[in-house]
C-alpha cells in the first residue's frame, strides 16, 4: 500500500515538473542532438578522405605498373643544349 503511494507521488511529481528542469532537460536534449551531428559529419569527412587517399594510392600504383614517361626523341641536327 505505501509502495503504491510513493509511486503514484512519484509519478504526479514528473508530470509536474520544475519549469527550470525542463529547460534543462530540453537543453540536453539539443547539445546531444548536435553532438550526433558533429559525429555524423566528422564521420563522413573521414570517410571521403580515405576514399581520397585510397584513389591517390590507386593512381600512383597504375602509373609505377606503366612505367616512367619517355623522354620525346628529338630531331636530328637540332641541338637541345640551346
Amino acid at each position: 500500500m505505501e509502495r503504491e503511494l510513493l509511486l503514484r507521488a512519484a509519478k504526479s511529481r514528473s508530470k509536474n515538473e520544475d519549469p527550470e528542469q525542463a529547460k534543462l532537460k530540453a537543453k540536453a536534449k539539443e547539445i546531444n542532438f548536435n553532438l550526433q551531428l558533429i559525429f555524423l559529419f566528422n564521420f563522413k569527412m573521414q570517410r571521403v578522405e580515405m576514399e581520397e587517399l585510397r584513389q591517390r594510392e590507386a593512381n600512383l600504383t597504375a602509373l609505377n605498373a606503366i612505367g616512367p614517361r619517355k623522354k620525346p626523341k628529338l630531331e636530328p641536327g637540332i641541338n637541345p643544349s640551346l
